[in-house]
């Protein structure tokens, strides 16, 4: 197994949980608050267009 041959811990997240990672959490909640939360898209695009921007701003910060 290739895990185990370059010594990779598998760390599976645990039954019942969406994540236990608070990362992911957090991810999520300021993504829809300030991005998905802002109002309906007219199009695919302009839906596309916002979350480029919205990535853009949150790697600066």
């Amino acid at each position: 197994m290739w895990a185990y041959h370059y010594k990779v811990q598998i760390d599976f997240s645990r039954p019942g949980k969406l994540t236990g990672d608070s990362f992911i959490e957090t991810f999520n909640g300021s993504f829809g608050d300030e991005c998905l939360n802002l109002g309906w898209f007219e199009s695919l695009t302009g839906a596309q267009c916002e979350i480029g921007v919205w990535h853009r701003d949150s790697e600066e910060m």
